[in-house]
């Protein structure tokens, strides 16, 4: 009898699973891409504060201590990729540094900005009602 080519099957029945050690070692080796992951999170426009806290609290939960390192804390330098980024995607303008530095503190402010208060105190308990409560204004708000 043939078997059905869609039906998938693990060989290795058993969970897999990392010793301590091992896990360290490799949390250590992904640092830089840790530290990445948690600018991602936090510059995203999808995700409330909760969720990204509770995202950084499962890496901490897998990575321990490397889940809290930021940029330069890691054990190996942050690679230097402008010159592939220039020669394979064709890069020709590069962004000036002031530009950058500009914006990073607001890109990457682990924080939510805070509320704007527009009106009066009765007016801002309405248009807090049409809130999301993650005290990001909707995109409908008033």
């Amino acid at each position: 009898m043939t078997k059905d080519p869609s039906v998938k099957i693990d060989p290795y029945s058993s969970p897999k699973y990392l010793s301590e050690e091992s896990t360290n070692a490799l949390c250590r080796h992904l640092c830089n891409e840790i530290v990445n992951y948690k600018k991602i999170l936090r510059r995203s426009v999808n995700l409330n504060y909760l969720q990204i806290e509770e995202s950084i609290t499962e890496l901490r939960e897998s990575c321990g201590k490397y889940a809290d390192y930021e940029e330069g804390d890691c054990h190996y330098d942050m690679p230097d990729i402008k010159g592939k980024l220039f020669t394979h995607r064709g890069y020709v303008d590069k962004v000036d540094f002031a530009a950058v530095q500009g914006h990073k503190a607001r890109l990457e402010n682990p924080l939510p900005p805070p509320k704007r208060v527009i009106g009066t105190e009765k007016e801002q308990e309405e248009k807090d009602l049409l809130m999301d409560d993650d005290a990001y204004p909707l995109p409908y708000s008033l």
